[in-house]
């Protein structure tokens, strides 16, 4: 993935009433996109060296490199709101699959990336589908830039359809993408209920790293250690998996990882 200066700061769907604070300058924020699926992201048809959903689906959070701030799976139940599809039907109910849960009110929970996890990089793209938040009126989401800067807030009213049993027709997506690296996310609803038992419910938390032709050794630039990259690892075959050296993502490096060396000289993917 080549990230130009000349992305737009930021995106927002106006007519369903998202607002947003001011963003940093290359963060561009997306949504409220209706969810039902993983098809529904907007990061479905962007190509990515590394990419991680978490569902939630194996009772735990699983996906590498994610972890966060407060809250906890939700099982499946009467009053669960997992992304529709979960559970293995399209019904317009969440209950039988998981989400994550955490208290409304400040600060919300933070789903923080660990480049480790992610070949050396933090993700480029970041989002979460919000499903539930009983009867708050705001829900607030926020990027992390890679020294835990804000590179924006995001406000938009409440969607819900006030209802407990986990109906679904309220999925929204919201993410970011940022070329320099996204360090964590954070989602809340405001404002904090005066009663107990309501509660923020998201799910399918992804996040990955933007694809880079060029760039064999996943320093985020394609230059002459990537020549270096490409000579070290000749004869190598990691499909379906990429590795070292494969500047062109194609399993086995070759002659054409040195063609995509030189194509994508001098491109920075942070």
């Amino acid at each position: 993935m080549r990230e130009r200066s000349s992305r737009r700061a930021w995106r927002v769907a106006a007519a369903c009433g998202l607002l947003a604070a001011s963003a940093a300058q290359g963060a561009e924020f997306i949504g409220l996109n209706p969810y039902v699926c993983a098809g529904s992201s907007p990061f479905a048809s962007t190509a990515f060296d590394v990419f991680e959903r978490d569902t939630f689906e194996s009772g735990a959070m699983s996906a590498p490199g994610l972890s966060a701030s407060a809250g906890a799976v939700l099982p499946p139940g009467a009053g669960t709101d997992s992304v529709d599809c979960d559970d293995g039907a399209v019904d317009s109910f969440g209950r039988g699959g998981h989400s994550w849960g955490a208290e409304l009110g400040e600060p919300g929970v933070v789903f923080s990336f660990d480049a480790g996890a992610l070949r050396g990089r933090l993700p480029t793209h970041a989002g979460v589908v919000w499903t539930d938040g009983a009867t708050v009126n705001t829900v607030v989401f926020e990027a992390l830039g890679p020294g835990g800067e804000s590179l924006g807030v995001l406000s938009f009213p409440f969607q819900g359809d006030e209802s407990l049993d986990g109906r679904t027709s309220e999925d929204r997506f919201v993410g970011v993408i940022f070329a320099a690296g996204i360090s964590a996310i954070r989602i809340a609803a405001l404002p904090a209920p005066a009663t107990d038992g309501e509660t923020l419910e998201v799910d399918h938390v992804q996040f990955g790293v933007g694809r880079c032709d060029g760039d064999a050794d996943w320093d985020g630039a394609v230059s002459f250690p990537d020549v270096v990259a490409v000579l070290r690892n000749w004869g190598g075959a990691y499909a379906p998996a990429t590795g070292p050296g494969d500047a062109d993502r194609d399993g086995v490096v070759s002659f054409p990882d040195v063609v995509a060396v030189l194509r994508g000289w001098g491109d920075f993917c942070y």
